[in-house]
């Protein structure tokens, strides 16, 4: 899906079987060697602005980005987007994207925990795979959310939890 000098993002081919497989990458007709990679079944990452730590890339309810100077109230739904979610309860096509609504959901259980408090499941109104790799979800903030310029935001999908420094802006 993208690729520079030091960087190669790829999704993994639906029908990927094992602990292991192997990748080899190639360019203008030159081949790496090949490397042997671990497969899981989930590996969650939560799309932010920084590309790693800090804020997430959300959407508040009246469709304006989340920030510091624009945070999301409670009681609101945001939106934001993640990758790694595992297989789907629709079979995929390699190189196709997902069709929809209803758009394929994770088939692993799911969680999103704000300030490390897990959410209520109906709290989380939708969570859809709505482009190959990349999974939306819609969730309702409760209105004994915690407040402030970085509450901890975290997606959880079977056993694997997304990294711990990503954060969502509240009021």
């Amino acid at each position: 899906t993208y690729a520079q000098a030091n960087q190669v993002n790829a999704v993994v081919p639906w029908n990927t079987k094992g602990n292991t497989t192997t990748v080899v990458v190639e360019y203008a007709g030159n081949q790496s060697g090949p490397m042997t990679v671990p497969v899981v079944l989930s590996s969650p990452g939560i799309f932010t602005q920084n590309y790693g730590p800090g804020q997430a890339w959300v959407v508040n309810q009246d469709g304006t980005f989340n920030g510091p100077n624009n945070p999301a109230r409670r009681g609101t739904i945001v939106a934001f987007w993640s990758t790694g979610q595992g297989l789907v309860d629709v079979a995929q096509t390699d190189g196709v994207q997902p069709a929809g609504p209803p758009f394929p959901n994770p088939v692993l259980p799911l969680n999103v925990t704000l300030g490390n408090v897990r959410l209520p499941d109906a709290n989380v109104g939708f969570k859809g795979l709505i482009y190959t790799g990349v999974i939306q979800l819609n969730v309702t903030i409760p209105d004994d959310a915690p407040t402030g310029a970085a509450v901890p935001l975290a997606l959880t999908i079977g056993s694997a939890t997304s990294r711990n420094d990503v954060s969502i802006n509240i009021k």
